[in-house]
């Protein structure tokens, strides 16, 4: 997983201060390292999607590897890290990059080949994130949606 390595600027963040959502988002991963940021993604995955939504091209496009980073560290990997988090983070990766290739592709485009081995990860072992399918559904269907939608995505730009 290539992962950008400089950490977005107040500049890329636009004018984040008029826009509630975006100040936000800015207050919880602005100026803060990805792995700054990993604690509030494991502890606050929903609010992490949330502000994920909200955010510009150029912080998305480096915070996003938030999801990555924790699902696939060895600890939850070997199963050292289930839990309810476990599975609330693994369906925000999953229904963030729908999102994202649904409404805003171009913000997104630029990043999912780097993104499509942790999908792939957390697709195909639903069981170790302990996402039951009848809250989450199923992961794999999910996955074959991202495939479809990214490869729409890219033909229409």
């Amino acid at each position: 997983m290539s992962i950008k390595k400089i950490v977005p600027t107040e500049k890329d963040w636009g004018n984040y201060l008029e826009n509630l959502d975006i100040k936000w988002a800015f207050e919880k991963f602005g100026n803060r390292t990805l792995f700054d940021s990993l604690k509030y993604c494991k502890e606050n995955p929903v609010s992490a999607f949330e502000c994920f939504i909200h955010m510009p091209p150029i912080p998305f496009q480096y915070y996003i590897f938030a999801y990555p980073l924790i699902l696939t560290s060895n600890d939850y990997l070997k199963g050292k890290l289930s839990g309810n988090m476990a599975s609330d983070i693994a369906s925000c990766f999953i229904n963030i990059v729908i999102l994202k290739l649904k409404e805003s592709p171009t913000e997104i485009l630029p990043v999912m080949e780097n993104l499509f081995p942790a999908l792939k990860i957390v697709a195909l072992n639903q069981e170790l994130y302990e996402a039951d399918v009848s809250i989450y559904g199923e992961f794999s269907k999910q996955l074959n949606e991202i495939e479809k939608l990214y490869s729409f995505a890219k033909k229409s730009i």
